[in-house]
């Protein structure tokens, strides 16, 4: 049994609307084989965006995940679709010093307790 087309139809179409929506104000990325799309912005675009998702394209919010490094971090946010409907990866890169990041607790209720404990295991707020 194949995956519904039009959950792998809706999938395919995200990278090229995001492209459409945010010129110049996102990177994106499809990889087929592995059912992922990968949106790539700034912190200014990020709650646009993931209201989008959530809102529009009827996505329900996975998780945050939070890699530090040397002199950035990078924030990333996963959500899925229905069976074959795939994953997409928002994530944003910041400057070490910066630790204030845009909420998306009000759009997105479930990332409330994940940013929660993003501000209390990197201190971002």
């Amino acid at each position: 049994m194949g995956l519904p087309l039009n959950n792998i139809l809706n999938f395919i179409d995200i990278p090229k609307t995001a492209d459409l929506k945010w010129p110049d104000q996102i990177k994106t990325n499809l990889d087929m084989d592995k059912l992922c799309a990968y949106l790539e912005t700034d912190a200014a675009c990020l709650k646009e965006i993931c209201k989008w998702l959530f809102s529009d394209m009827n996505l329900s919010f996975a998780t945050l995940v939070v890699e530090e490094n040397n002199s950035s971090w990078r924030l990333c946010y996963i959500f899925y679709g229905q069976p074959g409907a795939g994953r997409v990866y928002v994530s944003i890169n910041l400057s070490i010093t910066q630790i204030k990041i845009p909420s998306i607790s009000e759009i997105v209720h479930g990332a409330d307790w994940q940013e929660r404990e993003v501000e209390d295991l990197f201190g971002l707020e």
